[in-house]
């Protein structure tokens, strides 16, 4: 029973989608040529850390914007790399990379949205 219920779970295929901003200590305007390399870097990182056949299942940035101190985000994911485990390790990321050399920090992690589909 317990061998059937697995099977049957890992058959099902789960799709998040957030939309989301991280809030700033400075405006994203003035650093947007590092936002867009540390996004490409994250999304890289995010699929490097899923095996080649399993890619669908990895979270991908599709869409980023800047809006005064709010970096907007729009990820996809599947089941391996949630977007929303995805979303706190942009905002790690970010403080990691930026905030030492640009003295860029996070003040506020907001998510709009999260539809999870089964």
């Amino acid at each position: 029973m317990i061998e059937i219920i697995r099977t049957a779970r890992r058959s099902m295929e789960l799709r998040i989608e957030l939309e989301g901003y991280l809030e700033l200590t400075t405006e994203v305007n003035s650093i947007a040529s590092q936002v867009s390399e540390l996004i490409r870097e994250v999304n890289e990182r995010f699929r490097e850390s899923i095996q080649i056949k399993e890619a669908a299942e990895a979270a991908i940035i599709v869409e980023y914007g800047g809006e005064g101190r709010r970096l907007r985000v729009k990820i996809i994911s599947g089941g391996r790399l949630r977007a929303h485990d995805a979303f706190l390790r942009l905002k790690n990321l970010l403080v990691e990379k930026l905030g030492q050399s640009m003295k860029v920090g996070v003040r506020e992690v907001f998510v709009d949205k999260l539809v999870v589909k089964i």
